[in-house]
């Protein structure tokens, strides 16, 4: 997926296409409307200025999953109510496995950002497509894939002319005896091309900057999404016991 950043209007490249949000007035759309680009507008772009960064992250925590009780299975199988304990900002479902979130404002190197994404959310059992790293006989996993993504609040200088997104996770809970524990993992693939105004950063110290950053956000996010999962989790069996 190919894509370059803007701020108004939305507007995305994927695959030689541009992506843009309607502006029909009172006509919500949940999705992009796509129109064709020609390679004579698009600008060229040098390889030796494309940065990439990946990313894989786990993260494991203590579940109290009492025996007789609501499981964190069935907990899972509430996918709305996972989401706005996952992501607490605002949310809108698409359809029955997809969500449009709007994330909070995060700094990153300089700038605050405020990305909107959409996340696939499939419920997998017995195995069968589970992402990579997570064992066969974990009885439920929740799969995470983004589908789309749109970045705010850069200013235009700063802009890459291009860049792209790849990022798939799961949640699920492993258990050890009458002991469980909360699994999440996370990989995310990006690379984009270096912005103009930024070329004089060697790009060694660039990569090395935003591999940091990425890393901290992406922990300071997914570990306040599990205590919040856990937390919520609780309130789920305390309801289900009434």
């Amino acid at each position: 997926m190919l894509y370059s950043i803007t701020q108004q209007p939305g507007l995305c490249v994927k695959n030689g296409v541009v992506l843009q949000k309607s502006h029909l007035k009172n006509q919500k759309m949940s999705r992009w409307k796509c129109f064709a680009v020609s390679k004579s507008q698009q600008k060229p772009r040098k390889d030796q200025n494309l940065l990439s960064v990946s990313l894989r992250s786990f993260s494991d925590i203590p579940l109290y999953e009492p025996q007789g009780k609501a499981s964190f299975d069935q907990y899972l199988e509430d996918k709305p109510r996972v989401v706005k304990a996952t992501f607490p900002g605002k949310s809108e479902q698409l359809n029955q496995e997809e969500w449009r979130i709007e994330t909070p404002k995060i700094e990153f190197l300089f700038l605050k950002i405020w990305p909107t994404i959409d996340i696939k959310i499939i419920s997998k059992t017995s195995g069968e497509g589970y992402p990579s790293d997570v064992p066969h006989n974990i009885t439920k996993v929740l799969d995470l894939q983004m589908t789309n993504w749109e970045l705010n609040g850069i200013h235009r200088d700063y802009r890459p002319s291009s860049a792209n997104v790849c990022s798939r996770g799961a949640i699920y809970s492993k258990k050890f005896g009458i002991r469980s524990r909360l699994k999440f993992q996370l990989q995310i693939n990006l690379s984009f091309h270096i912005p103009d105004a930024l070329t004089f950063v060697p790009k060694d110290v660039f990569q090395s900057i935003v591999e940091k950053g990425l890393k901290a956000m992406v922990e300071d996010v997914k570990l306040k999404a599990m205590d919040r999962l856990v937390e919520d989790y609780c309130a789920f069996r305390k309801e289900k016991k009434k």
